[in-house]
């Protein structure tokens, strides 16, 4: 999946889900904050919050590792 993909703001399940794991990734593994994040993938602040959080539920279920 292309940056350009993960950030066109399209609702199929293989785009959120690789939303979420970014934005997971970005808030609790490299400390970067939820407005942060917000600004460069053009979502509101709020359904970061949210993705993170689905983010992390997808990341220990499957066991995805981050480099």
């Amino acid at each position: 999946m292309t940056p350009n993909e993960v950030m066109s703001g399209d609702k199929s399940p293989r785009t959120v889900q690789a939303r979420a794991l970014l934005c997971f990734w970005g808030h609790r593994k490299l400390g970067l904050t939820t407005i942060e994040i917000s600004e460069k993938i053009g979502v509101c602040q709020s359904a970061v919050s949210r993705l993170s959080r689905r983010g992390e539920k997808m990341a220990y279920e499957t066991n995805v590792e981050f480099i």
